[in-house]
């Protein structure tokens, strides 16, 4: 007879508690229908967000027995139509309850389906990332477009996700214009050495790996918890065994998404930094 042999459990990405904690920030704005926008510079949200709004224990634990009155969706932007993006996200929830037929739906604007929604007595909560494209615009005018769309509907939270800050003094136009995106702003740092190490923990056990502390702790170290930059060094020792640790962080590949990272960053942060 055949043996099977059972693998151990994976450990999560980051902590639950850092995830836990992720979630009463963000479902709570939802809670309370506010927005918001949440600033971090490494835009890992896709991960963290779908962490969040798929875990059923977390979303009864903070929404209540009446969770399932919340329609949460993860919502990438990259270069797309914004109100086009989300007229198929609200349709794709309509279908998911059977509020309504696709058909039907293609004909209504977003703020005829939010109403749909709502007479169901639905609550709607929009996760949105990759906006840079639309900040960078000079007119803002599809934020501008947003903020209509939650002022004139009852049942509309976003939590916009942001790589750029938009407490910058260049963005003042859009306190005004915007201010969906100040109900609450929520600025993370680079994750701590905690959720590095579980970080890299977790990738060991998909990969049957490991490294010495002391490899793990220069990794860190080197790399400021930025867990686009370990991934890269931690993958470089695992296909590399007879690399050094220097190599792996002096690896082009890293030094070029470095760079990106480098970027990110205003004028005025890269002379700090410098300094």
């Amino acid at each position: 007879m055949t043996k099977f042999r059972y693998k151990k459990a994976v450990p999560p990405p980051i902590s639950p508690e850092t995830t836990l904690d992720n979630a009463k920030r963000w479902l709570n704005i939802v809670r309370f229908g506010e927005s918001g926008t949440v600033i971090q510079l490494q835009d890992d949200c896709e991960y963290r967000v779908l962490e969040v709004i798929n875990n059923p224990v977390i979303l009864k634990n903070i929404f209540g027995p009446y969770h399932r009155k919340y329609l949460l969706k993860y919502v990438p932007i990259d270069q797309k139509d914004l109100q086009k993006v989300i007229k198929d996200v609200l349709i794709e929830i309509c279908v998911e309850r059977k509020i309504a037929t696709k058909g039907i739906l293609s004909e209504m604007t977003n703020n005829e389906i939010l109403k749909e929604i709502a007479d169901k007595g639905y609550d709607v909560g929009l996760f949105i990332s990759h906006i840079k494209s639309l900040l960078v615009k000079s007119n803002f005018q599809p934020l501008i477009d947003l903020e209509l769309l939650i002022r004139t509907s009852k049942n509309l939270s976003v939590v916009v996700f942001s790589e750029i800050d938009i407490t910058h003094g260049k963005y003042n136009f859009l306190v005004d214009k915007c201010s969906f995106l100040y109900d609450h702003i929520i600025k993370y740092p680079l994750y701590d050495e905690s959720d590095s190490r579980q970080f890299i923990s977790h990738y060991n056990h998909l990969w049957d790996f490991s490294l010495p502390d002391r490899t793990i702790k220069e990794i860190i170290t080197a790399c400021g918890g930025y867990l686009w930059l370990i991934h890269q060094a931690h993958r470089k020792l695992r296909d590399n065994p007879e690399m050094t640790i220097n190599q792996s962080l002096t690896d082009e590949l890293l030094v070029k998404k470095l760079e990106i990272v480098w970027n990110k960053f205003t004028k005025e942060e890269q002379s700090i930094l410098r300094k």
